[in-house]
């Protein structure tokens, strides 16, 4: 009796056991589960993250890796009249172009013909050709126009030493059959206003080109003759007595590039001020201050995945400088409508 009793509970402790070996199984699922899960979670938000934070570092080289000018797509009427400027005019220096005018709109010059010299004899023509005749004082504005030529020259032949072969250009530098013939490409129609350029074709040994001013440092001449010429025309020259009579400004390639790009960082700027305006009516819409913090991740990684990927682009190829900004305001744009959309539900 006892041995079947025996017997009937080890049939009994048999028909039990893959049921409790289930049971636990099921246990242990139920509790390992949500820990797999949390970390796939983990992994996948830990990735997202290095990718956005390796962006945002890449950032700052990728916008400088960018471009203010794209060439023309190649089979155009534009790619056509680029190679035809580029074979005639190789653009291999950097013209530094100061453009002075006088305040009243007098002429600086006589642009009539009466200016020209009379001349009777080749002996007087070879006179003007080398210089020892000077051309009579057109207009009362002529002289104080010299004056400021002879400033510019003094300021441009300074930097000859580390960028040798600077070429001063004006009328007023020049002899004076030679002015006489080339006034027409430094002075307006009505000459009221002169073009005086300083042209710099290499520094420190090297060829430059505009894209080097702000990049190299061999260019740096180039920086600091920009500085002083900015310098006197907004300082200088407004402090002067000539300052009564005519203005000035300068301009060139690298200072088209330079204001393109505070005209970036200036959209930027407004971008990130209005993004806490764009949060607060998200915030009013949704009603939930943590739902705000999915956007903001979102924008984060979102621009930082967009330098990441634009980065090796932008190293490969040529890419507008405007790109950051649109990068920026769309990514800004789609993220909060997106969030809105999305977290309203």
């Amino acid at each position: 009796m006892g041995d079947s009793w025996e017997q009937l509970f080890r049939m009994d402790e048999a028909r039990k056991a893959p049921a409790k070996a289930s049971s636990t199984a099921a246990t242990i699922s139920w509790v390992t589960r949500p820990f797999l899960l949390c970390w796939v979670r983990t992994a996948v938000v830990f990735a997202w993250v290095a990718l956005g934070i390796g962006g945002i570092m890449l950032m700052g080289p990728t916008t400088k890796l960018m471009v203010s000018s794209v060439d023309p797509p190649s089979g155009t009427a534009a790619y056509t009249a680029m190679q035809v400027q580029s074979e005639y005019y190789p653009g291999t220096s950097v013209e530094v172009t100061i453009l002075v005018s006088s305040k009243t709109g007098e002429p600086i010059i006589n642009t009539s013909s009466a200016f020209l010299p009379e001349v009777s004899s080749v002996a007087e023509w070879h006179s003007v050709i080398n210089g020892s005749v000077h051309l009579p004082v057109g207009t009362p504005l002529t002289a104080s126009a010299m004056l400021i030529s002879e400033q510019l020259e003094n300021i441009t032949l300074k930097y000859n030493c580390s960028c040798p072969g600077i070429r001063y250009l004006s009328y007023f530098a020049m002899r004076p059959l030679v002015g006489l013939l080339t006034k027409g490409y430094f002075f307006d129609a009505d000459g009221s206003s002169m073009l005086v350029v300083a042209d710099v074709t290499r520094c420190n040994g090297q060829m430059v080109s505009d894209g080097c001013v702000n990049t190299d440092s061999f260019c740096s001449p180039i920086v600091d003759l920009q500085t002083e010429l900015l310098d006197w025309a907004n300082n200088v020259l407004p402090a002067s007595e000539l300052g009564a009579q005519f203005t000035a400004a300068v301009i060139s390639t690298p200072l088209i590039n330079e204001a393109v790009n505070g005209a970036i960082e200036a959209t930027l700027d407004l971008s990130t001020k209005t993004f806490p305006l764009a949060l607060l009516v998200l915030g009013l819409m949704l009603l939930n201050a943590r739902l705000l913090l999915l956007p903001c991740a979102v924008i984060l990684l979102a621009l930082g995945c967009s330098f990441l990927c634009v980065y090796p682009i932008a190293k490969a190829t040529a890419v507008s400088s405007t790109a950051t900004s649109l990068m920026l305001g769309t990514g800004l744009a789609m993220s909060i409508d997106y969030a809105l959309f999305l977290n309203s539900r």
